[in-house]
């Protein structure tokens, strides 16, 4: 062959397409009551990329099944989400990540949790019965209750929405397929805020001279521990009060500031007086959150602005709000190496801390335009590697917090790295392995105040490996898991061991899983 044609084959072969990278899933199948392998069931796997219901792509890879120790593996899969199912003899469980709500049922895949191993426990599920009724004992139509589990976000415990019902005609509903564990029940009055309205023939409660009509209001119940396989019933009262009109300032949201609730209360009415005004009237006294966005529906400026309120028993309450112009963050990322970087060497995300502000929102990559407020980066690295470095404005913010001010404009500096570390940890107590323990890897912020963390749980052995860790020192909690939904330590109050992580080096630590706190 001449000089010329290898040189044609050579520039052929330098730019033919290669081959994606692909990943694996690895997991257990494990009986929640006796922490003991679950074998010869089919697993199912499904992508969630793209917003679509789990499933309606089809399945994402044959099935496979457990082995003689629970395990179960999936391999050749591309970076993204999916959704894992385990097919049993009576029912279909998913696997639930304690993560954000919108993402429960997602499972990572990439190459920052090649080494990670999930636990699927199967318990049977409990439920909640009783009955709804008004004070007079006559049921509510439409009306129902939403069911909150105490579960784990990340690193930290908040209440995650479980299942909600209407009420039959019997005023009575039922809430099935709960995980065990701590919930929250609240009464929840019919949607339509007209039929808040408390009929006279249905309450012992008068119309008040006032002009405030008597609406119905939400009421919750705490502390209710579901056990699994074990139904509890909690009757609860639709209380009515003398109702109140909310004024804003601006066009806005009405949210009650309850810890729980997810979705606007109200919708404004437009008020045409000499200044604008906006109204929701029929509103409950209680303590709420007005929300005001002008302009959220692009690439470009939005103002926001976010109010506390404690409504009470004044006939009109007038609320000034002052929407402020929103932040915007330009993302940069370069590798150590001097290679140029790829554009998802490294995705980022901006965790808050329980404040309903707006994270997650990216535009055109790489800008992200963000409610003013309090956050932690969270590094997901798409190609083996790990985030070493992070500057906003010139200051470190790897590892958090950061606060993003009204009408701020920065740049976001990613230094990416291939000299990373790992951990492997491995669980005993009394001289044996503690099988399918979970560990939590607090990644930035502080046991006070967490940010971002990996949730993994230890296989069979005992063991598990910690990946693609930029160098640095970490806090370690593990922690046996019960029957009864132990969702893991405050890590505010709970022992945790530490571990140093260094480049290119994997770090090894014995641990011993907390018993329930």
């Amino acid at each position: 062959m001449s000089r010329a044609l290898l040189q044609l084959a050579a520039a052929l072969l330098s730019v033919a397409p290669t081959t994606a990278q692909t990943y694996s899933l690895r997991g257990y199948l494990v009986d929640g009551l006796t922490n003991r392998p679950i074998t010869g069931a089919r697993i199912h796997l499904f992508s969630v990329n793209g917003g679509n219901p789990i499933g309606s792509n089809g399945p994402a890879a044959t099935p496979v099944v457990s082995d003689e120790s629970g395990r179960f593996a999936f391999t050749a899969l591309p970076a993204g989400g999916y959704a894992v199912q385990a097919e049993l003899a009576r029912e279909v469980v998913f696997y639930e990540e304690d993560a954000h709500f919108l993402l429960a049922r997602t499972v990572s895949v990439g190459p920052q949790f090649e080494s990670r191993e999930i636990t699927i426990r199967i318990l049977p599920p409990g439920e909640l019965t009783g009955a709804l009724r008004d004070e007079s004992g006559e049921i509510v139509p439409e009306s129902g209750i939403a069911a909150y589990r105490r579960g784990r976000r990340g690193a930290r415990i908040e209440l995650i929405p479980a299942g909600n019902s209407r009420v039959d005609e019997h005023g009575r509903y039922r809430v099935t397929g709960l995980r065990p564990g701590d919930y929250t029940v609240c009464a929840v009055p019919p949607e339509r805020h007209e039929r808040y309205l408390v009929p006279m023939a249905e309450s012992t409660a008068a119309f008040v001279a006032s002009g405030g009509t008597r609406v119905y209001t939400q009421a919750c119940e705490s502390g209710i521990h579901v056990a699994s396989g074990e139904g509890r019933q909690i009757d609860l009262i639709l209380r009515s009060s003398e109702s109140v009109t909310v004024r804003s300032s601006a066009p806005a949201e009405l949210f009650r500031d309850d810890g729980v609730s997810l979705v606007p209360e109200r919708q404004p009415e437009i008020v045409q007086s000499p200044t604008l005004r906006y109204d929701f009237p029929e509103t409950v006294p209680g303590h709420y959150m007005l929300e005001s966005r002008l302009g959220d529906g692009g690439p470009g400026p939005y103002q926001v602005a976010r109010r506390r309120v404690v409504v009470s028993n004044e006939p009109v309450q007038d609320f000034e709000i002052r929407p402020e112009r929103g932040a915007r963050i330009d993302v940069s990322t370069r590798r150590d190496d001097g290679i140029a970087a790829q554009k998802d060497d490294v995705t980022v995300e901006w965790l808050t801390g329980g404040e309903r502000l707006q994270a997650n929102r990216r535009w055109p990559d790489p800008v992200f335009m963000l409610d003013p407020g309090a956050y932690w980066l969270a590094f997901r690295a798409r190609a083996s590697g790990c985030a070493v470095s992070a500057t906003l404005g010139g200051s470190d913010v790897l590892r958090g917090p950061i606060t993003l001010l009204p009408g701020m404009t920065a740049r976001l500096e990613i230094v990416w790295s291939t000299l990373c570390g790992s951990v492997r940890v491995h669980g005993a107590m009394n001289d044996q392995a503690t099988s399918f323990a979970t560990y939590l890897l607090l990644l930035s912020g502080t046991p006070q105040e967490p940010g971002d963390a990996l949730i993994g749980t230890l296989d069979v052995h005992g063991d598990a490996t910690i990946g693609q860790l930029p160098p640095g020192r970490y806090r370690l909690w593990t922690w046996m898991n019960d029957a009864n939904g132990y969702v893991g330590p405050d890590l505010a109050v709970a022992p945790f061991d530490t571990v140093e992580v260094t480049s290119g080096r994997t770090a090894s630590i014995t641990v011993t899983p907390g018993a329930r706190l």
